[in-house]
């Protein structure tokens, strides 16, 4: 799977398993949570049967994973199958990583750097319970609560149209500005059904698909955010630092080379330090139990 920076120009490449039927090559993009980033258009034929589709780097201003359908006929038969790719932003520059960490400046460690960082943000997105990315304009469903808040699970920086089944109701939502991740019914309005003389007390009933479309994610990797990733690299890179930082060792015996863990070293990315900086960021799930 190929992996871009977000505002990039991407070119994606497939080859049929025989040549299509002439005009018939045709490529559909979507986006991880649905949206049709690129609807159907025809590929470039590169040589036999091999096609490519460019997106140009407007289309790529979400971070996450994409899917691109390709189909065609051969014979007058229909074929089709799918190919995938990432957009992901490294948490930090092999650039600031040196000027933080000038003993690292050499090709032993250099050569090593990118995959170092996508384990450190891996470490740092399962340990945080999120992700750290900006996921411009899409939407993402959610299923009616019949409550006045609706746990979102990923942070929202602003929306555009908030919709009940087929009802907008964005001017009646409110995002919660402490935390971001919950949306909440400001007033009350006309019930989502239109053939009811009811109103909507402040709740996203059951049964209904709350569809809310807007800016997701973090604007910015946070300061946090980059210090950790930094310390989890430098520790990847040289296995003797990672080893200096181990904790949670509660005895040690040499006979028979037994090490006895706190059961605190699972909820930990194997660096005091890091899970430091990383407590203010660590997304809990909580909510009422019915």
């Amino acid at each position: 799977m190929n992996n871009y920076s977000p505002y990039t120009t991407v070119v994606e490449t497939f080859t049929y398993p025989n040549a299509p039927d002439t005009g018939s090559a045709s490529v559909i993009v979507y986006y991880d949570f649905g949206d049709i980033v690129l609807d159907s258009t025809a590929p470039s034929l590169v040589s036999g049967s091999q096609y490519s589709i460019t997106l140009s780097d407007d289309l790529i201003g979400a971070a996450g994973l994409y899917r691109a359908k390709w189909s065609c006929t051969f014979s007058g038969q229909s074929f089709y199958a799918y190919t995938e790719f990432k957009v992901e932003e490294p948490y930090v520059t092999v650039d600031d990583f040196i000027l933080d960490f000038p003993d690292y400046d050499s090709p032993d460690y250099t050569s090593k750097f990118d995959f170092a960082e996508k384990n450190s943000r891996r470490i740092i997105d399962t340990y945080c319970g999120q992700n750290f990315q900006f996921i411009k304009n899409k939407t993402i469903k959610y299923d009616g609560n019949n409550r006045d808040i609706l746990n979102l699970g990923v942070r929202l920086n602003s929306f555009s149209t908030v919709l009940i089944d087929e009802s907008d109701f964005t001017d009646l939502c409110v995002i919660d500005f402490k935390t971001k991740y919950f949306l909440k019914l400001n007033t009350s309005g006309p019930y989502f059904d239109s053939r009811k003389d009811d109103y909507l007390k402040n709740k996203f009933p059951y049964n209904t698909i709350v569809s809310v479309t807007g800016d997701w994610g973090w604007m910015s990797i946070p300061d946090n955010i980059k210090q950790a990733s930094e310390i989890l690299i430098a520790d990847l890179l040289d296995d003797t630092r990672r080893e200096h930082h181990t904790y949670g060792i509660t005895r040690l015996e040499q006979g028979n080379n037994r090490l006895h863990f706190d059961p605190s070293i699972f909820n930990s990315t194997g660096n005091i330090d890091v899970d430091t900086l990383l407590m203010d960021y660590v997304y809990w799930v909580m909510d009422y139990v019915y």
